[in-house]
Parts: C-alpha cells; structure tokens; sequence
C-alpha cells in the first residue's frame, strides 16, 4: 500500500528486525489500536524511536518515529495520507503541542512499540578433522579470541575433531544512509 498504513507496517517491521509484515498489518490505521494486544506490542505517550504513532478521526493516520530529538519531538518517516497519492516516504519533524496532538490536526492516540528484539542464542560447532581455531572464526564472523573466551580454551592450538565450541552470533548493525 503507497499509503500511510503501508509506509507504517513496512517500517515498523524493519524496525523490530521481522521480514515482512509480521506486526500491525493490512488494515486502516486507526484499527490498530485493536490488534495491539493481540500482537503482544506495548503503548504509550512517550517516544521511542521505532514506534508507530496513531492519531484518530475518520480511518486515521499512522508514521513511525525513525529519531527522537527530544519527549516532545520526533522525526517520522510518513507516506501522504491518501492510497490515491504518489507513493512517496517523507521526512517529518513532528512537535507535541499543548493539545497533544503531535504536529497533526486530529487527536493523537499512542505510540505502539515496536518488541524487543529476540536475544541472539548462542550456536554450536562441532569440530571437524582439518578444523582450527581461525577457520572457525572466518565462518562465523568472529576472532579467534571469541572462540577462546566462549569456550575456555586453554591452548588455542589444541582444539581435537568432536569438540563442540560454542558460537555466540554478532549483533546485526545497521547504518542509516545519508545524503553524501
């Protein structure tokens, strides 16, 4: 959907590390409010980045903040309000007015948060005949040093075929593009 709804779940979802559309879904936006609980997602008035804001009135709107500037500012990345508008992402500075509403004509609901993301469970790797410590880590992303810390090792040189090492995955980063 070129439209809020759609600009909104693709971005939250990306945001909570989920491919696809995992949470808040295909519905209008003011419908959120009753999958909320459903989808095990927290509310509330404060920003945090990631979270999807929802205003009321009519089918309302939905953005989701991609930077908190401070408890009553925050930047959004929005689609128009409209399916019938050029499907374009905008970047919105929205301020929290004495009426609550958020830089938006109509009343202001809550930010749905977005899960916190899953604890990386740490993997195993059975050694096999021809292994060393530095093979290993080149197929996992990570030093050697790693391998000895995860795993007690007391002679890095020394590792023997059936030896189960434990692997702890890297942390996914991202990097925000910008112009330049």
């Amino acid at each position: 959907l070129p439209n809020c709804v759609g600009a909104a779940v693709a971005i939250f979802n990306i945001k909570a590390g989920e491919p696809g559309c995992k949470y808040l879904g295909n519905r209008n936006a003011i419908d959120f409010t009753k999958f909320v609980k459903e989808q095990g997602l927290t509310t509330g008035q404060t920003p945090k980045e990631g979270a999807c804001m929802v205003w009321s009135y009519n089918e309302g709107h939905v953005a989701v903040v991609d930077k908190v500037i401070s408890d009553n500012e925050v930047e959004t990345v929005e689609s128009g309000w409209s399916y019938r508008s050029k499907p374009i992402l905008r970047r919105i500075t929205r301020k929290r007015g004495s009426n609550g509403c958020w830089g938006y004509s109509h009343p202001f609901i809550y930010f749905i948060y977005p899960p916190d993301p899953p604890k990386p469970q740490p993997q195993t790797y059975t050694v096999k005949r021809g292994d060393n410590l530095t093979k290993i880590a080149k197929m996992f992303g990570v030093t050697v040093q790693d391998l000895v810390d995860w795993n007690n090792i007391k002679n890095p040189n020394l590792i023997y075929p059936g030896q189960v090492l434990y692997i702890q995955v890297p942390k996914m980063e991202y990097y925000r593009v910008v112009r330049g």
